[in-house]
């Protein structure tokens, strides 16, 4: 369990401060004027101040003491609400770590490489300056593909011999070779090919939605001119998966919210697609081919056209992952301080850039015995439990005070114990906010591989990382969490959309740019229905919820609605039980009866008692 030490900001607590010292002085002179024998006995005046120095002090002190109190009441952290957020979405009490997108930078160097090379997910990279710790979030395949060629064509031409589709408005063509002098793209080529859109968020919107919601027809041209239809579009999207997480623990509880947390925090997770390149080459083998997306409903003047126009190959990134600056502490010896009676957590070796606790992950006595946090379901009346201290101000960080461990038994905090003044714990650290001051750029990279040589000598980053965001204390909004942690199909109504909205600005404080779609959600309804389902022994009718959400897409420009809407499938779940099931559909509000997407039913996220 995690608990947070705050200081007080001065100008804040001046102010409360002041208020109370103003309502002691109205309450000593109304007493002034009830008991005037006590009151000169206490040299009280009729401003309510008294000449006795002792006195005097008592009433700052009584003040100031009211004003703390008076600030965490204000501030809204109660001990109550931060232990059920610990238990039911622990994430949302911790930081959201700096983050960037990087790319293997591969110019010039596959003709040396005798086979591909896979970067496993969480590989640790170190940037060049600063020495700060970034670790991968999706497994990078190096392998000899080029992107040649990419462009949108308003007016789709095809040979003769293929027919495309009467309303065929556009179409997206992507040529891909292989990088290899000598070597067939079909020979090196990786199944799946994962790329990365990159540029202004109104144009990856545009080309997200245009590939994943608009594509009619998918063919693949060879070099020789000639073109095969594809079975499917051969395009997915990526983000959605059990390991694609960047900050969330896939075993920890809250994943709708983690999924909601990361959509606003880390919108460049989702800006990825994989192309099935095994069945593409397999329709087209050779030592290039092209990839035509044909698409419907995007009229030559349209925004998403104008938006599409700016695609090319350098908006499409190959060997790239989104990385977050977490890194591992193994074996942390932790000191039993008899002053404050905690186990100070000093994370920061000699020679490392600077580091903060952003988790414990274990903590065990220096004999090996497991100590459980005080958060866990299970603990037992006999075994002590640890909790998380953390300070968050900079008074706290300089002295290196930021973090340490509180033991509790039976009978509240241990202060001493001979067996336990050593103990080891594992931890998950950050570098605070130093990540987001560091250049980045450099025509030599801006990170290396931490721990081995890569096959690649450059890994730069796309996008400067970003500051550390921390989601809202304050205003009610653990309460608010909290409530919306018992889902039932009866707030998915439109009385209940201001509610859901307020949830959703609370998490769009994430986000490092305006989340303007939000207000862009005009309706929500739903109904009952019923489908067939594929379940052991055999396919059953299932009831299920069909959940309807309308949106203005005009609020939607720089928001991909295809991955809006997965967001939302997701978030939706827990409101049907495990045995049923959640079906998202998301229309138009300007245009009625117009379906923008129309989701599969997902199985639902409450389980059964």
């Amino acid at each position: 369990m995690t608990t947070r030490h705050d200081e007080f900001d001065d100008d804040l607590l001046r102010h409360y401060y002041e208020r109370e010292l103003e309502i002691l002085r109205r309450d000593l002179r109304a007493f002034a004027q009830r008991n005037p024998e006590a009151a000169t006995r206490l040299s009280i005046n009729s401003d309510g101040r008294s000449d006795d120095a002792g006195v005097e002090r008592m009433v700052q002190s009584t003040a100031i003491l009211h004003a703390r109190h008076s600030v965490k009441i204000d501030d809204d952290y109660p001990e109550l609400s931060e232990a059920l957020i610990e238990r039911t979405f622990p994430q949302y009490l911790r930081s959201f770590p700096s983050y960037s997108v990087a790319q293997f930078d591969m110019a010039g160097r596959f003709d040396s490489m005798t086979e591909s090379v896979r970067i496993e997910r969480g590989t640790q990279l170190k940037t060049t300056e600063g020495g700060c710790l970034f670790r991968t979030t999706y497994d990078v395949v190096l392998a000899p593909v080029e992107i040649a060629r990419a462009q949108y064509a308003t007016t789709p031409t095809a040979p003769l011999n293929v027919k495309l589709p009467p309303d065929a408005s556009g179409m997206i063509s992507l040529t891909l070779r292989s990088a290899k002098i000598g070597s067939r793209l079909d020979a090196v080529a990786p199944a799946t090919l994962r790329v990365h859109l990159a540029g202004q968020p109104p144009v990856v919107a545009a080309l997200l939605d245009t590939m994943l919601l608009r594509t009619a027809r998918a063919y693949v041209e060879d070099s020789e001119g000639r073109w095969t239809r594809l079975p499917t579009i051969a395009v997915a999207p990526v983000g959605f998966g059990p390991h694609d997480w960047l900050v969330t623990d896939a075993k920890e509880p809250g994943q709708p919210f983690g999924l909601l947390a990361e959509y606003f925090a880390y919108a460049e997770r989702f800006h990825f697609v994989d192309i099935d390149l095994a069945s593409v080459c397999a329709a087209a083998p050779g030592e290039q081919l092209t990839l035509h997306w044909v698409v419907t409903g995007v009229p030559p003047n349209s925004r998403a056209a104008q938006q599409l126009a700016h695609v090319s190959a350098d908006r499409l990134k190959l060997f790239c992952t989104p990385v977050v600056n977490l890194f591992e502490r193994k074996g942390v010896s932790l000191k039993h301080e008899r002053q404050s009676g905690g186990w100070p957590i000093h994370a920061q070796a000699k020679n490392d850039a600077h580091t903060e606790v952003w988790s414990v992950d274990q903590v065990r006595t220096e004999q090996g015995d497991p100590l459980r946090s005080s958060a866990a379901l299970m603990t037992s009346a006999a075994h002590p439990t640890w909790t998380l201290i953390q300070h968050s101000g900079p008074l706290s960080l300089e002295a290196g005070l930021a973090a340490a461990l509180r033991l509790d038994g039976a009978d509240g905090p241990m202060r001493t114990g001979l067996e336990m003044d050593t103990l080891v714990a594992d931890v998950t650290c950050t570098n605070g906010d130093l990540p987001h001051s560091l250049p980045f750029g450099a025509s030599g990279g801006d990170m290396r591989l931490a721990a081995t040589k890569s096959a690649t000598e450059k890994i730069v980053l796309l996008r400067a990382p970003t500051a550390i965001v921390r989601l809202s204390r304050s205003n009610g909004a653990l309460w608010r969490l909290i409530g919306q942690q018992t889902p039932h199909a009866l707030r998915l109504t439109q009385a209940a959309l201001p509610a859901l909205k307020q949830l959703f600005q609370q998490f769009a404080q994430l986000s490092h740019a305006q989340a303007q779609h939000i207000d862009g959600i005009m309706g929500l309804k739903h109904r009952s229905v019923m489908t067939l389902m594929a379940r052991a022994p055999q396919p059953a009718m299932v009831r299920g919820i069909e959940v309807t959400l309308e949106i203005d897409e005009q609020r939607f420009v720089a928001c991909s609605v295809a991955v809006f809407a997965r967001a939302m499938e997701r978030f939706f779940a827990p409101y049907a039980p495990s045995n049923s099931f959640v079906q998202l559909i998301i229309g138009s509000s300007s245009i009625k009866g117009v379906v923008l997407w129309r989701g599969e039913p997902v199985c639902g996220g409450t389980a059964l008692l």
